[in-house]
């Protein structure tokens, strides 16, 4: 049984939940969730992804959603990026070219 912490109130559990599974890696995360919701994991998955460029001092940030997925990648479609962050990407890509 999980024991409650009498700090975090009526959701002591659930933040007690969150901690385990967010100390767990990733590749367990995503066994776990397969077992929750099915094969329909993609539908689930939604994350800010930050990450630095090449020749790029700060870091970018994108919200994106898992529209893919295998057992070793993954695709992601980005949601609302801005002219410049689109600007970053686009150059990026085109360098890899």
């Amino acid at each position: 049984m999980i024991a409650s912490n009498p700090t975090a109130g009526k959701f002591g559990i659930t933040t007690r939940l969150f901690r385990l599974v967010g100390g767990m890696p990733k590749d367990q995360q995503l066994i776990l969730l397969r077992q929750l919701v099915g094969d329909k994991v993609s539908n689930y998955l939604y994350k800010l992804l930050k990450f630095f460029l090449p020749n790029r001092p700060q870091p970018i940030t994108f919200a994106a959603k898992i529209v893919w997925s295998t057992a070793r990648d993954f695709g992601v479609k980005f949601d609302k990026a801005s002219v410049l962050q689109n600007d970053v990407l686009k150059s990026f890509v085109k360098q890899k070219e």
